[in-house]
């Protein structure tokens, strides 16, 4: 199953407001290149291809034209070389531009965080213990993100601190599931409002009502006493 971007626009958004912008750069830590792409003379990086990226991140470290993270999501070179010998991969003559980026970091998602993809997509049930192994995923990939317990993986790594506390970071999670599109004729049952969720809840007389029938019952119970 591939993913569309644009079916997980909200957690991209979050990615980027911890991360970057499209045209963020940096050379091995983060905020060492506060002009992005342009502060080197390479212009806007989206008009970049990414073999010409992927050129100047194999550069040696002491090359004052080198750069590591790129892009909106920080897209380090050991990735990037990854998610481009992936089936369904950009061309290398492409640009790095807003599509082929969203498109990038979506592929590397899909291809090492099983259990963030897995519980946004719906593949396994909204419980608690899921949600935190979507977001401790996650924070494995991208550094601005503490994980379910509120720490940050990678450390002080490059420079890179945690921007996204593990609260804020599962309520990204949870409304990339919660906005995620369901098949046809078919709705989340954690999207089911309560009233209408019907209830395998038998009463003493053996009948099945839904929540709302039970509700009204326990309220008529508690005026009059008795055993509807």
């Amino acid at each position: 199953m591939a993913i569309d971007p644009n079916d997980i626009r909200g957690l991209l958004d979050a990615i980027g407001a911890g991360e970057g912008d499209y045209s963020s750069v940096n050379q091995g830590r983060a905020g060492d290149t506060p002009g992005g792409s342009q502060a080197l003379g390479y212009g806007d990086l989206r008009q970049m291809t990414i073999a010409d990226i992927m050129k100047l991140q194999a550069l040696p470290k002491t090359d004052t034209k080198r750069l590591f993270a790129v892009g909106r999501y920080q897209i380090v070179p050991d990735t990037l070389k990854e998610v481009m010998a992936l089936p369904g991969a950009p061309s290398a003559s492409e640009l790095f531009d807003e599509g082929v980026q969203d498109k990038l970091i979506t592929m590397r998602l899909e291809d090492k965080r099983k259990p963030l993809v897995n519980y946004i997509t719906g593949a396994v049930e909204n419980t608690e213990e899921n949600k935190a192994a979507a977001l401790d995923s996650l924070a494995n990939e991208i550094m601005s993100f503490e994980n379910s317990t509120g720490e940050q993986p990678f450390g002080n790594v490059g420079g890179n601190a945690a921007s996204i506390s593990a609260a804020e970071g599962l309520g990204v999670v949870s409304r990339a599931r919660a906005r995620y599109p369901k098949p046809a004729g078919t709705r989340a049952a954690e999207e089911v409002p309560e009233t209408q969720r019907v209830s395998a809840e038998v009463d003493p007389l053996g009948t099945l009502y839904s929540a709302a029938d039970r509700f009204a019952r326990e309220r008529r119970k508690a005026l009059i006493g008795g055993v509807l």
